[in-house]
């Protein structure tokens, strides 16, 4: 079992460098990494299976976005608040105006309720 000569946390037999301070340890050798970028195949390339260095790229869809529902919803929530705003009016007119036709009942019924006395009078004088 070692440990690491910089933090002395504890490193495994094979690791090259350290995991918690990346300090190389000595133990194994440290593989050095390509600093050179691979180039992409140019459009209309054709990739050749056989050369080991040819790096194909990984083309990633993104999603599209639907602009259906936006649309729909800026249609329908319009006309939807339009229609709100009539039944409000129509139903606040009508009240309205079943009151006034309320009003106007009770004032013929007393009117006729009045005409009939007056006819119940003049009867009784005949």
């Amino acid at each position: 079992m070692a440990f690491c000569r910089h933090c002395g946390t504890q490193i495994g037999d094979m690791d090259a460098v350290c995991r918690a301070c990346g300090v190389p340890t000595g133990l194994a050798p440290v593989q050095q990494v390509n600093a050179v970028p691979q180039q992409y195949p140019v459009q209309g390339q054709v990739f050749d299976p056989n050369n080991p260095y040819q790096v194909m790229p990984v083309v990633v869809e993104q999603e599209q976005k639907s602009i259906v529902l936006p649309i729909v919803l800026a249609i329908v929530i319009p006309i939807a608040v339009i229609v709100l705003i009539l039944i409000l009016i129509l139903t606040s007119s009508t009240s309205s105006y079943l009151k006034k036709a309320r009003r106007a009942a009770a004032s013929v019924s007393e009117h006729n309720s009045h005409v009939s006395s007056v006819a119940n009078e003049i009867d009784g004088y005949h």
